[in-house]
């Protein structure tokens, strides 16, 4: 990326947690800052405080489940620079924790829409827009190692975050020699507010599940990573063009167990059935 101009960069889910850890960690580095977030109020406090520390940011209300808000997103972007250096896909959502057997449609679709379709509608929409001299521009996905980890009661969340790494390493492929590069954050426990914001963004029935849910993983949202460490280590995968991207290396052995599983099966051949040969007259 040339340095000697100012890079723009536009993040969904800004407004808190990772986003606004990636933003910090972006703003710092010299990057401009499109803030994009479904909760525009929370939007503009989180550009006024990336303000106070000197970063340039500009709040932007924007639904990614919605076509017609990333339209309006690229005019936006458009509007601001010859191009845009920085496209982050972050925004998400989790569920209540129900098994599939308890599981509302409406929940299933909204994380698949907010989750999955939001990655589809903004990278299809701002790849025309990303800068492609060599060195040049880069998207990150923001997936999760229950993409890698899936729990019982995650059916939706989980395939929906293993749907985002699959569409990653396609686009990867599909970008290579174009100078975009491509990078799948996979955070683990990181402290963040997706409780609060998931419980927004899904049916209002579903607020006492997921306060449970949030109460039963306090501990794990006090002890996770600052979001400005993992933002920090996303820059060093934009800078050094990494594609996977993992905050949580002591999930290595779990993570190995599964796939030496998948492997050990993939060894054990498949058994040809060979039908019994009719008898032969003699």
């Amino acid at each position: 990326m040339n340095a000697e101009r100012k890079r723009l960069a536009l993040i969904t889910g800004a407004a808190s947690g990772i986003g606004y850890g990636i933003a910090r960690a972006a703003g710092r580095e010299g990057f401009r800052i499109v803030l994009a977030d479904i909760d525009e109020s929370a939007s503009k406090r989180a550009a006024a405080s990336l303000g106070a520390e000197g970063i340039e940011a500009l709040p932007l209300r924007l639904d990614v489940g919605s076509d017609a808000a990333w339209q309006q997103a690229s005019e936006l972007v458009e509007s601001q620079a010859a191009g845009l250096d920085l496209l982050v896909n972050n925004a998400g959502i989790t569920g209540t924790g129900r098994p599939v057997a308890e599981l509302e449609a409406a929940e299933w679709r909204r994380i698949i829409e907010v989750n999955l379709t939001g990655l589809f509608l903004g990278t299809r929409t701002m790849l025309p827009l990303l800068r492609k001299p060599a060195g040049g521009a880069h998207i990150v996905n923001t997936a999760s190692m229950g993409a890698l980890l899936p729990y019982a009661g995650g059916a939706s969340y989980t395939a929906s975050k293993a749907g985002m790494l699959a569409f990653s390493e396609c686009l990867r492929q599909e970008l290579e020699g174009s100078g975009i590069g491509v990078s799948v954050l996979l955070p683990a426990q990181v402290r963040t507010r997706l409780f609060d914001t998931s419980a927004g963004a899904l049916d209002p029935d579903t607020g006492d599940a997921m306060s449970r849910r949030a109460a039963q993983v306090a501990s794990l949202q006090r002890d996770g990573l600052d979001p400005l460490v993992v933002g920090e280590r996303v820059m060093r995968a934009v800078r050094e063009r990494e594609f996977y991207v993992f905050t949580h290396p002591e999930l290595e052995p779990i993570v190995t167990q599964r796939f030496s599983a998948m492997l050990t099966a993939m060894r054990d051949p498949p058994r040809s059935v060979v039908s019994p040969q009719a008898p032969t007259s003699s």
